[in-house]
């Protein structure tokens, strides 16, 4: 990040053991024509100013203004980046940043230097864009206003998938599931998959962009690409052939330890792991046993 893009309120913060020098700041109110920081506040706008350099350290509307495309409500408490643009808000009711609506207390939101919302803090749980998400996390956005990822508040059924409570969900900028946890049996694609009880790794399912599965958990045997195979993790690539499997049933596999090498038969057993290339070559095979 430009260190000279730093919104200029940081520089007010201090830590529990930090010893920070105090900065004095003093409040005025804008009069008419007035520019602080090149922008032109509302007149009457409160501003807290560090007093050294004049510059905003925070802002509270006097009335409705437009501010790097959004249309800002009367009693906003704001604050901005070093190149006047929008850094961070507290909403007031009925405050509308592209498609979604906040009320007062809901959250704080926080901006890009370009304007665009980069994320929000809630204070409530809060439904976004049919997703149903936890307080006191943090919900983060692409630049084009769509949900990058959040923590969800509770369970969740969505396209077959039963989301967990209280996970992270991770998405693509076109707001399709890139990745997630899950709270029990799911179907998916055909499959039934379930989530992981370990609590250490970070998702049960993932997706590619084109909404083909890319690895879940299978909870049942299960028939893919000519291989049995048993519950457990498994990989696809991303035209949907099978990629890491765990066979479910004793047979001889063809090993390619390289493309260009002949095959060896190899007489795998239930429960080794099995990696093909694209094209359905077994190119690695491991067992405990």
């Amino acid at each position: 990040m430009n260190f000279l893009l730093l919104p200029l309120f940081l520089f007010l913060l201090s830590t529990a053991h930090a010893h920070r020098p105090y900065i004095p700041t003093h409040q005025v109110t804008v009069k008419k024509g007035d520019i602080h920081q090149g922008v032109q506040f509302p007149e009457g706008s409160i501003l807290t100013l560090i007093s050294s350099s004049g510059a905003v350290a925070s802002a509270t509307l006097s009335r409705d203004f437009k501010m790097n495309g959004h249309l800002l409500k009367r009693g906003t408490a704001l604050s901005i980046w070093s190149n006047g643009a929008l850094f961070e808000l507290s909403p007031v009711s009925e405050q509308k940043i592209g498609d979604l609506e906040f009320q007062a207390g809901e959250a704080s939101l926080r901006f890009a230097n370009n304007g665009a919302l980069e994320s929000a803090s809630l204070h409530t749980d809060k439904e976004i864009h049919g997703y149903r998400f936890a307080k006191n996390m943090t919900i983060e956005f692409h630049p084009n206003g769509k949900l990058s990822r959040g923590t969800l508040a509770e369970e969740q059924i969505k396209n077959g998938l039963k989301l967990k409570p209280n996970s992270e969900i991770r998405f693509f900028p076109t707001e399709q599931i890139q990745a997630a946890k899950l709270n029990g049996e799911s179907t998916v694609g055909g499959y039934k998959i379930k989530g992981d009880p370990n609590p250490a790794n970070f998702s049960d399912v993932e997706f590619y962009q084109n909404g083909r599965l890319k690895a879940a958990i299978l909870s049942q045997n299960t028939m893919i690409d000519g291989y049995r195979c048993d519950p457990g993790h498994v990989a696809f690539y991303e035209s949907g052939k099978i990629k890491e499997l765990t066979l479910g049933e004793d047979r001889v596999v063809k090993l390619h330890p390289y493309l260009d090498q002949s095959a060896v038969e190899k007489s795998a057993r239930r429960g080794d792991r099995i990696n093909l290339s694209e094209d359905g070559r077994v190119m690695g095979w491991s067992s405990n046993r």
